[in-house]
């Protein structure tokens, strides 16, 4: 506002200006026609005139600067009314629960990934724990084979164990020997 109320004033004073020019270019053109025509008039109608002219402006100007000032105070004391204050508070009421929401919303997502990720560990547990009694039954299965394997041959008492077969097992001490294996790795 200030700077428009520089501006016109700026106008202002460039019309003011321009009229003394054009007032004294005609002042000129009437001195040059009087001259030829011999008659003299006077300056003060016109100077007149130019007095009421600015006078006009300028109250004119006043009546626009006082419009916009009590246009400007109407605006202030309109936003101080209670209207105002009853639309800033529901408007501070729609935000604080607008942000209530938006938490309520970030919590629940939180909470709903946490019960995701219990799951998904849970499973991973369950999952770990059917492979280990797997490997556990595999393992089991293995050593029964081998065990039945190594059942036909025989077994040295001292460490490390060596397994051999006798070229002849119809001997009596031969057999004797399997099944003292035999027995020692049904254990």
């Amino acid at each position: 506002e200030k700077e428009r109320d520089r501006e016109r004033e700026r106008d202002k004073e460039k019309d003011d200006k321009e009229e003394e020019k054009d007032g004294d270019q005609g002042k000129e053109k009437e001195k040059k026609d009087d001259s030829q025509d011999g008659e003299k008039e006077s300056k003060t109608p016109r100077s007149a005139e130019k007095t009421d002219i600015r006078s006009r402006n300028r109250r004119m100007f006043g009546n626009l600067l006082g419009q916009l000032q009590k246009a400007k105070k109407q605006e202030e004391d309109i936003s101080k009314s209670q209207i105002m204050q009853k639309r800033h508070e529901l408007e501070v009421k729609v935000e604080t629960k607008a942000k209530e929401n938006s938490e309520k919303l970030k919590e629940e997502f939180k909470i709903q990934q946490r019960e995701e990720r219990r799951k998904n560990l849970e499973k991973i547990r369950e999952i770990r724990s059917k492979q280990q009694e797997m490997l556990h039954q595999l393992s089991l299965v293995r050593a029964k084979k081998q065990s039945k394997l190594e059942s036909k041959f025989i077994r040295t008492k001292a460490e490390p164990h060596i397994y051999w077969i006798p070229k002849d097992t119809q001997l009596e001490k031969f057999e004797k020997m399997i099944k003292e294996t035999e027995e020692s790795l049904e254990k």
